[in-house]
């Protein structure tokens, strides 16, 4: 093995032992250029949008995004980093949970000085996109997104779209279709959940 392809190798481990603290493992990583195309695997994937509402979640808020922070996280030593972004949610409604005003959300991935990172089943969030979101809290302190693109519903003039629905990409599509919404006011979704919540 050559002194690149173990680098790689290394790389790609501590790499997965970071995923393993947040909600998602990476099961592969393609490199093209500076383009890093990762496959996940999430800690979760729901059946319904009912088994979602009443898991174990410690956040579902309806919120903004107003900001994002693309960063390199390293692994530890001088080995590799990661490109992961952190986005501030400003919260217009919580559901579940005590935190009020704004939530920092953690994903993997981002554009970082001509490099980008990404996960073509779950892509960014949008500052100025108000979402629904289901947010568990990892071992590291941040919230992380339930079951990937399953944790996040788009809000668009008052109607909700799962990820898939929005997006308009078989990739998502496959991973969300089960959570599909079929044109929800945001008011009814929004009792759906509190309904949930309640049972």
């Amino acid at each position: 093995m050559t002194k690149t392809n173990t680098a790689k190798v290394i790389f790609i481990g501590l790499l997965m032992i970071s995923i393993a603290l947040t909600t998602q493992k990476i099961i592969n990583m393609k490199e093209s250029e500076n383009t890093f195309t990762l496959d996940a695997c999430y800690e979760k994937a729901y059946n319904d949008i009912t088994e979602l509402i009443q898991d174990d979640n410690d956040l579902i808020i309806y919120g903004k995004v107003i900001e994002s922070n693309t960063y390199l996280e390293w692994l530890g030593g001088n080995i590799r980093s990661i490109i992961v972004t952190n986005y501030t949610v400003e919260i217009k409604e919580s559901l579940k949970g005590t935190v009020k005003g704004t939530v920092i959300v953690h994903k993997l991935g981002g554009e970082l000085d001509g490099r980008k990172m990404s996960n073509p089943e779950d892509p960014f969030l949008t500052v100025g996109e108000e979402y629904i979101m289901f947010l568990k809290l990892t071992p590291t302190g941040h919230y992380a997104l339930r079951g990937g693109p399953q944790g996040r519903f788009v809000v668009q003039n008052n109607v909700v779209y799962s990820l898939g629905e929005y997006n308009n990409s078989q990739k998502i599509q496959a991973v969300t279709s089960n959570l599909d919404l079929n044109g929800i006011t945001l008011n009814q979704f929004l009792n759906q959940i509190k309904g949930n919540l309640s049972k």
